[in-house]
C-alpha cells in the first residue's frame, strides 16, 4: 500500500485461501443500499455487476433481512429495490 498498490490488488500477495472473519453492523437502509448495490438484478436500476464472492455475502444479507423484516423488504422489493439517494 505504501508503494500506491490499490488495496484490492494487494490483498492478491495473501493467496485465495485467506478469510475475514468479522462483525458488522447498519441500519435497515444500510443494508438495503448495501444489497442493492452488491447483487446483479436485471430489474433493479441502475444494474450493478459484483464479484461472485460479495454477491454470495448480500444475497445471505437479504435472506436474514427479509426474515427479520419482512414487511420492509416487500416494499423495498416492489419498488425495484431502490434505496433513496
Amino acid at each position: 500500500l505504501a508503494q500506491g498498490v490499490a488495496r484490492e490488488v494487494a490483498r492478491n500477495v495473501l493467496g485465495p485461501f485467506i478469510y475475514y472473519s468479522g462483525h458488522v453492523s447498519g441500519g435497515v437502509l444500510t443494508w438495503l443500499h448495501f444489497i442493492a448495490l452488491r447483487t446483479k438484478d436485471s430489474e433493479t436500476n441502475p444494474s450493478s455487476y459484483p464479484q461472485w464472492e460479495i454477491e454470495q455475502v448480500a444475497k445471505q444479507c437479504e435472506v436474514l433481512l427479509k426474515e427479520h423484516f419482512p414487511i420492509t423488504h416487500a416494499v423495498w422489493d416492489e419498488r425495484g429495490r431502490n434505496t433513496p439517494t
